[in-house]
C-alpha cells in the first residue's frame, strides 16, 4: 500500500542546532588562525628583507674603499684616465682620395699644460696659474697661463697633437724685447708621453730631461725660434722651458724671465701643425 507524500515547506536540520553552531564557529576560529599565521610569516620575511638590503647598502658602501686597496688601476681618476683608450674619430679617412701633393694646411695649438717647478723648493707643487677674474656674471677662469724661468724657477709645458692628417709640427717660441734681462733659457725635450698631473707636479716629481733643443739669449731684442718636429695624433709631446745654468752660461746666474700666455701675441711657445695628407 502506497500513502502520498507531501513536501514539507520548513527545513528540518538533521543535526541539532548546538551542534551545527558548534561546527561554524570551529571553522570560524581555524580560519582565522591560518590568517594570522600567514601574516606573521610575512612579516617575518619582510623584516629578513629589509635586514639583508641593509647589509647589502652597508656592504656597497665599502665596496669601493676596497677595490681602490686591492686593484686602484682598475678605478679610474685623473691619474690613469689617459690609459683609456681614446675612439677613433676618423674612421675611413684614410680612403678618400686626395690631391697629390697634398693641399697646404696649417693651425696652431697651444699647450695643454703649463705647470711650474722650483728647485730651491724640489717638494713643492704651484696651484694652476690661472689669471681668474671676477666678472658681473661670477668667477671666469680663461686658458691663460703664467710662464716663468728663474736661475731655479722653470716651466713644464705639454702638447697634444691633434687632428687627421696633420702630422708635421713645429715648435715655436717668441720672446719681445726683453731689455733688462740678461742670461740664457734653454729648451729641453723632456721624457714624458702622457698628460702629467699639475696636482702632483713638482721638481721631485717632473720627468727627465732628454735633450736640450735650444738656448735662447735674453737682452738682445725680439727672438724667434722653431724647429720642426714629428707628431702623429694624439701623441702628448713634453718640453721644459728655464734659465741655463751658470756653469753654462759662464758665470751669469742674472736671468729671469716671465709672461702669460694669452694666445692671441707674443710672448709665447705653441705649436704649429701642418698637413701631411
Amino acid at each position: 500500500m502506497f500513502f502520498p507524500f507531501k513536501p514539507s515547506s520548513e527545513y528540518v536540520s538533521l543535526l541539532p542546532k548546538a551542534h551545527t553552531d558548534h561546527d561554524a564557529s570551529e571553522c570560524s576560529s581555524d580560519s582565522g588562525l591560518t590568517e594570522r599565521h600567514s601574516q606573521l610569516q610575512l612579516a617575518s620575511w619582510a623584516m629578513v628583507l629589509v635586514v639583508a638590503c641593509t647589509f647589502l647598502n652597508i656592504a656597497l658602501s665599502f665596496l669601493p674603499v676596497v677595490l681602490e686597496q686591492r686593484v686602484p688601476d682598475q678605478l679610474i681618476t685623473r691619474q690613469n684616465i689617459h690609459l683609456l683608450p681614446r675612439p677613433n674619430q676618423y674612421i675611413g679617412f684614410d680612403k678618400i682620395p686626395r690631391p697629390s701633393p697634398p693641399t697646404p694646411r696649417e693651425f696652431t695649438n697651444y699647450p695643454i699644460l703649463l705647470s711650474l717647478v722650483d728647485a730651491a723648493a724640489p717638494e713643492v707643487v704651484f696651484e694652476d696659474e690661472i689669471a681668474m677674474r671676477m666678472v658681473r656674471s661670477g668667477m671666469i677662469t680663461p686658458d691663460d697661463r703664467k710662464v716663468r724661468a728663474t736661475s731655479t724657477m722653470s716651466t713644464i709645458i705639454q702638447f697634444r697633437a691633434v687632428d687627421w692628417g696633420m702630422e708635421i709640427c713645429e715648435l715655436h717660441v717668441g720672446l719681445p724685447d726683453s731689455l733688462g734681462h740678461s742670461g740664457m733659457l734653454a729648451l729641453y725635450r723632456v721624457n714624458s708621453t702622457i698628460p702629467l698631473d699639475p696636482d702632483s707636479l713638482s721638481y721631485n716629481t717632473r720627468p727627465a730631461r732628454i735633450a736640450k733643443l735650444t738656448t735662447l739669449p735674453l737682452g738682445n731684442g725680439p727672438t724667434h725660434w722653431h724647429r720642426q718636429l714629428h707628431c702623429a695624433i694624439d701623441d702628448v709631446l713634453t718640453f721644459e722651458l728655464g734659465c741655463l745654468s751658470s756653469s753654462e752660461s759662464s758665470g751669469d746666474s742674472d736671468c729671469a724671465v716671465e709672461w702669460v700666455q694669452i694666445k692671441e701675441s707674443l710672448p709665447a711657445i705653441y705649436l704649429v701643425q701642418r698637413s701631411t695628407v
